[in-house]
């Protein structure tokens, strides 16, 4: 079951989607914030973007229909702060290049950047060009500093407070435990810009190791909450070395918080995935797969109604022996 703090949000009003992105074959409508341009830093079909040190910063991307968006982040606060780019290394390396990572409000202090303990800080999204209509984005707000209390965040949109006293995260190591904010907004008239502003919220009367603002990425491409929404695949999207040493391919996954019953479908053909199965342990055992082939698999959980939410797509494929007898580091490299 999910551990996320779960926020959804919902408005008819113009409200914030941070940013369609198209980054070679990177997934447009998703971005991850990273520490440092190493695509290694990057979670898998996010598009990168490294913030330089400033009170301001700004991109113009290409959406998957090639419009131009325009995304501009600035930083406020009750003193001096400044944004930047920030990471908790072996969350990367090890756990979650997603919420390993951030855009962050610092103060500042000489050419030093640190951590602000008093006053309220808030970080600005504001995105121009989005299209017109209902859209759905959950925002992935995760301290990546490993302090014991930070301050509890709102969030406002155009001004105007949709969301409050949410607690984040503290080195989540993964995105189900990882504090979030799904959001379903609409867009009402073209090339109108539109503001998110994520605020801190100091109590006057409490002491925090930290009263900034950290933002680990944003997901566009959301087409449902995550309390809805499998999570977490083994094997990993992208791992090209399954194993099926046994005949079979064990795949396991994070159950939807609302699901009692998961649908299991695994093929060739990304867009056409048969049905292969049915869980009610997050897991299934796919029987024969080749290490000839590449594998997609997605799992769609059905509620206790009888809806069905589909799950986004995973990729894998099955390892084998790089030529007879191979061993050691080398024994599942591709090309054998």
């Amino acid at each position: 079951m999910h551990k996320s703090k779960l926020f959804f949000l919902s408005t008819k009003i113009l409200l914030f989607a941070l940013g369609c992105l198209a980054v070679n074959s990177a997934n447009a409508q998703k971005i991850d914030f990273d520490n440092g341009t190493n695509s290694n830093y990057t979670a898998n079909k996010y598009v990168k973007w490294s913030v330089a040190k400033g009170t301001t910063a700004t991109e113009t991307f290409t959406s998957e229909n090639g419009d131009a968006v325009t995304v501009t982040l600035t930083a406020e606060g009750e003193t001096d702060v400044v944004l930047k780019s920030n990471w908790w290394k072996d969350g990367v390396n090890k756990y979650d290049k997603l919420i390993g990572d951030v855009v962050a409000v610092y103060g500042v202090d000489g050419n030093n950047t640190p951590n602000l303990t008093q006053g309220s800080a808030t970080l600005n999204v504001s995105i121009q060009g989005l299209p017109v209509g209902e859209n759905h984005a959950i925002l992935y707000i995760n301290q990546t500093d490993g302090l014991a209390k930070s301050a509890p965040v709102d969030i406002l949109v155009d001004g105007e407070t949709v969301k409050s006293n949410i607690e984040m995260s503290n080195r989540a190591t993964t995105q189900s435990d990882c504090t979030y904010a799904f959001l379903t907004f609409n867009v009402a008239e073209e090339n109108a810009a539109v503001v998110i502003s994520i605020t801190s919220k100091p109590e006057p009367d409490s002491t925090y190791n930290t009263t900034g603002v950290y933002l680990c990425g944003i997901n566009l491409d959301a087409k449902n909450d995550p309390a809805t929404t499998t999570q977490e695949p083994e094997p990993k999207d992208l791992d090209m070395h399954a194993n099926a040493d046994n005949g079979y391919v064990t795949l396991r996954w994070n159950k939807a918080l609302l699901s009692v019953v998961d649908h299991v479908f695994v093929g060739e053909d990304e867009k056409n995935l048969p049905e292969v199965g049915t869980s009610t342990n997050a897991s299934f055992k796919y029987e024969n797969p080749s290490s000839l082939k590449t594998y997609y698999w997605r799992v769609d959980g059905e509620d206790k109604e009888g809806n069905i939410y589909t799950g986004d797509t995973w990729q894998f494929e099955v390892r084998h022996d790089a030529f007879p007898g191979a061993e050691g580091y080398g024994r599942y490299a591709k090309g054998g």
